[in-house]
């Protein structure tokens, strides 16, 4: 049995001990970074007094243990990194729970390059440029769906734009 496993659903482990708050949320920060809401989500699943949970979540955050920045950076990386453009991350981040300042100060980063993104998206899943209204068409819903701007699709539709003029 693997020791992060033994946390899952707030069972008690083997010799008896049932985890803290502060084990749990310690337990689930290791695997991956969690916003503060979906850990608090997730530790209010498991029963727990939302008082408790509150008060070791600014625990966490004082120790810089949790932190609502290296979340949004590291989500956002990882969205980027599958193809997804700044709008649709930033409603995901949204319903994580993450400021409207911090996600504008990541989305607006110089680590994207949002138009050069939208046009590899785009060319990896159509390989052809498209030859009807209707073709281009969906390959636009494509990119909406993907959540980038309407700038950044005109870019990756548009075969006569150089990388440089954007």
């Amino acid at each position: 049995r693997r020791f992060g496993r033994s946390f899952h659903g707030g069972r008690s482990l083997r010799n008896g001990h049932k985890p803290s708050p502060r084990e749990l949320a310690i337990a689930a920060l290791a695997r991956r970074e969690h916003s503060r809401l979906e850990l608090q989500r997730k530790l209010v699943a498991k029963g727990l007094d939302e008082s408790i949970i509150e008060s070791t979540l600014d625990e966490l955050e004082g120790e810089e243990v949790l932190s609502d920045r290296r979340f949004t950076e590291a989500y956002a990386r990882v969205r980027a990194n599958r193809g997804f453009g700044p709008k649709r991350i930033a409603n995901e981040l949204r319903e994580r729970g993450v400021s409207v300042g911090l996600i504008a100060d990541q989305i607006e980063s110089d680590e994207y390059e949002w138009p050069k993104l939208a046009r590899e998206v785009r060319s990896k899943k159509f390989k052809t440029r498209p030859r009807s209204f209707d073709e281009r068409a969906r390959q636009v819903r494509f990119m909406e769906y993907r959540g980038f701007h309407h700038e950044h699709i005109r870019y990756a539709m548009d075969e006569s734009v150089d990388d440089e003029d954007f």
